[in-house]
C-alpha cells in the first residue's frame, strides 16, 4: 500500500506536469476523494485528505509558479474535499 507521502508526491508531480492546471486540480480532488483505508474499504476522512493537500504543497518547489497556483487553489480543493 502506498504511503500518503507516494500518494502525495505522485499528485504533485501530476500537478507540476499538467499543461492546464484546472484541469489537475479538479484530477487531485477526484484522486484524493477517491482514496479508501485498505483494511474497511471505506473512504478516507477530510484530516487525511487535508494532510494529503498540505504534503502535495510542500513537495511542490518552492516559490515556483506551479506552487504559488497551487496556494491560490488550496482553498478551493479542501472546501471541495469536504464536501464529499
Amino acid at each position: 500500500m502506498p504511503t500518503l507521502y507516494d500518494i502525495s508526491s505522485e499528485l504533485a508531480h501530476s500537478f507540476v506536469r499538467a499543461k492546464n492546471k484546472k484541469h489537475a486540480v479538479n484530477h487531485l480532488i477526484i484522486e484524493i476523494n477517491s482514496l479508501r483505508y485498505q483494511d474497511s474499504k471505506k473512504l478516507i476522512d477530510y484530516n487525511v485528505k487535508a494532510a494529503i493537500v498540505s504534503l502535495v504543497k510542500s513537495t511542490l518547489p518552492a516559490e515556483s509558479s506551479e506552487a504559488l497556483l497551487f496556494y491560490k487553489a488550496e482553498t478551493f480543493i479542501l472546501k471541495r474535499l469536504r464536501e464529499q
